[in-house]
């Protein structure tokens, strides 16, 4: 804490900008930041509460959001499965209320800690008020305010399968389902969907699946009868962004120079063998946004934070 009080001070002696960085897996840099970049590296994983239904931790932000599920998986609780193979950490995944096949981050958080710039010190924000939203939450509308410092967990301890994504359904037929073999079975399908990181740069799932009034949608099931559409709120449905830039809009592989849309998942966007400089990235994503909405009407919003 009172190195994030440091740097925070040293910010404002200098009139310099700041940007919080977690892990860094959601961010695409255009361009050289011109201020000071705090990465939250706060460690720890600590339980304090269990019962014979739950179990309730505290882990830092800077914990590494694979290796939590991944233990908690191990120790037989639940809710966090589905959520497994994210890169990123702790703290960026309460911002981003990250997603994956029917779950979300913010089914299983009960509070987050932050660190308030505005009174000075650490503060608890309940559940109620973290106005958690489909990737969205109160820190991504507060981004100069609140600082994540560490993020409490409640995981249930029997185990509900979630397995209504059209990519788990396999799994109903499964005479065993445990949330480790969700998990590997997860793990399975997202290799087969997202790149090597190790030779191609990417920040994941690039573009968010558009919330679009009821009409619309329906008018979109008139003309696409396969597309998935999935309530969001009684006027609101929410519409595949990879099957329009799929089997709308062709663009599955469709690339330029080094920038790519790729193969095996249309919302991934590439750089391959990181030769692409931010410009041609940008650029790129333009022309594919653009796409997307003389063919439909539609405008993708990305998922993924541009600097």
């Amino acid at each position: 804490m009172y190195d994030l009080k440091e740097a925070l001070e040293f910010a404002e002696i200098n009139t310099l900008e700041v940007f919080i960085l977690g892990g860094g897996s959601n961010l695409l840099f255009l361009k050289d930041f011109p201020g000071l970049i705090i990465q939250i590296n706060i460690s720890g994983i600590e339980i304090i509460e269990d019962t014979d239904t739950y179990s309730v931790y505290k882990v830092g932000a800077g914990e590494n959001w694979d290796l939590f599920v991944e233990e908690m998986v191990g120790r037989g609780l639940s809710g966090l499965e589905n959520l497994s193979f994210i890169p990123g950490t702790i703290g960026g995944a309460a911002v981003q209320n990250i997603g994956a096949y029917g779950q979300e981050i913010s089914s299983i958080i009960e509070s987050v800690n932050v660190f308030d710039r505005v009174k000075g010190g650490e503060v608890k924000i309940e559940k109620k008020d973290l106005v958690y939203g489909y990737r969205d939450s109160i820190f991504k509308h507060n981004t100069d305010r609140y600082i994540v410092l560490s993020v409490i967990f409640n995981l249930p301890k029997e185990f509900v399968p979630n397995l209504s994504y059209s990519d788990l359904k396999y799994m109903q037929d499964f005479k065993v389902i445990t949330s480790a073999i969700v998990r590997k079975n997860v793990g399975e399908i997202r290799a087969k969907k997202f790149p090597d990181l190790n030779t191609t740069g990417t920040a994941g799932s690039f573009f968010m699946n558009p919330i679009v009034e009821a009409t619309v949608a329906q008018d979109m099931q008139s003309k696409y009868p396969d597309i998935p559409c999935y309530d969001v709120a009684p006027t609101q449905k929410k519409l595949s962004a990879a099957y329009i830039l799929d089997k709308i809009c062709n663009l599955k592989g469709y690339g330029e120079g080094f920038v790519q849309l790729y193969q095996n998942q249309p919302l991934v966007v590439t750089n391959i063998e990181f030769n692409a400089i931010g410009s041609e990235i940008s650029s790129f994503i333009a022309k594919v946004k653009d796409t997307v909405f003389q063919k439909t009407g539609i405008k993708l919003e990305s998922e993924v934070i541009t600097i």
